[in-house]
């Protein structure tokens, strides 16, 4: 069954970064893989997020909406609110889309953020947000205290709170395609803001561009409970596409916690795969270590989570840290030249 509940927040992360790249029945077709300017928005959500360096005048603890000012001051109209809307595309990400902006690092942003959508008329998007501050019994406050109004901090949420939220949310998470085509119609209005953004589209590096392959796979697959439909559509994938899936879990998981979390979660459900394609791939070290950490399990690996968890609760500390070892996979040259040589001859990789 493939990943057919996936428990690990890495996992889950990166399918919810799957989001919008690519509509849902559009899986990628040999020599027809193309790197949207979208992905350039990625990047620069990141750097104003986290351009400390660029913010004179300003600690790295200000607010985020002071700093993101800040580098923005010197912006067109459009290059302003193209960034923005980029920033409120990246920091929607995930199950609970306005939790970020209500009750995290962005809540600085939300009034920003809430002004930008008005003034693109993003009706719908801004209708959300509004839903979602209204929520809050109390707004004017701090977001750790609007945090407290949500949930105790010990697993326990509060309905009167989470039911309008997570409803906001899902509405909210409807329109966030929206975000980045007005973005895209607004760098058109600024053509050297445009150019800086495929200057910077051109300059992705190959492990940027195997992990939106990778996104775009997992974003064409059907969205459904149903494990025996999800199988089937895996499995009609060609063979290169399914590779750049398989390979990424392992990366996101062993690079979050260890090949010891890949078998610990669900995702250890695809490594007799994972291993198909280490030999495949002609990577014989790699193979041999990883077969030795799956036999570590038994003489049949056990596919099912639960008793891959009961296997692993029995075994000695040596053993658990062994199970940790293939971990070194994901930080070897040749592992990427072999994976990325692989897709790009099946003419997969985007341009």
């Amino acid at each position: 069954m493939w990943l057919a509940s996936l428990r690990s927040a890495a996992v889950a992360a990166l399918f919810a970064l799957a989001g919008e790249a690519m509509a849902q029945d559009a899986c990628p077709k040999p020599g027809q893989v193309r790197l949207p300017l979208s992905e350039a928005f990625v990047s620069l959500a990141l750097n104003l997020e986290n351009d400390y360096a660029g913010v004179s005048g300003l600690s790295k603890d200000a607010p985020l909406d002071q700093r993101v000012a800040r580098l923005l001051a010197d912006a067109s109209g459009a290059e302003r609110d193209a960034s923005l809307l980029a920033l409120l595309h990246w920091q929607t990400t995930g199950t609970l889309p306005l939790f970020g902006v209500t009750m995290h690092r962005a809540a600085p942003l939300f009034d920003t953020h809430l002004a930008l959508l008005d003034r693109q008329e993003l009706t719908e998007a801004a209708r959300a947000m509004r839903d979602a501050r209204a929520a809050f019994p109390v707004w004017n406050v701090p977001a750790k205290a609007r945090y407290a109004q949500w949930s105790d901090g010990k697993g326990r949420t509060y309905r009167a709170v989470d039911v309008p939220l997570r409803a906001a949310s899902a509405r909210f998470a409807a329109q966030r395609p929206a975000l980045i085509t007005r973005a895209e119609q607004l760098a058109a209005q600024d053509k050297g803001f445009e150019a800086r953004l495929r200057a910077d589209l051109a300059g992705k590096s190959d492990f940027d561009r195997f992990s939106y392959l990778a996104r775009v796979v997992m974003a064409c697959l059907p969205k459904t409970d149903d494990a025996a439909q999800r199988d089937a559509a895996f499995g009609a994938l060609p063979q290169a596409l399914r590779d750049a899936v398989v390979a990424q879990v392992f990366i996101w998981e062993a690079g979050n916690g260890s090949a010891h979390q890949y078998f610990y979660n669900s995702s250890g459900e695809d490594a007799p795969r994972f291993l198909a394609l280490l030999k495949r791939l002609g990577l014989e070290t790699q193979a041999a270590e990883f077969a030795a950490a799956m036999a570590l399990l038994g003489g049949e690996y056990p596919l099912n989570t639960q008793d891959r968890r009961a296997r692993m609760a029995a075994l000695s500390e040596a053993e658990n840290d062994a199970l940790a070892q293939p971990t070194w996979i994901m930080d070897t040259d040749d592992f990427y030249d072999a994976l990325f040589g692989h897709l790009k001859a099946a003419e997969y990789w985007p341009e």
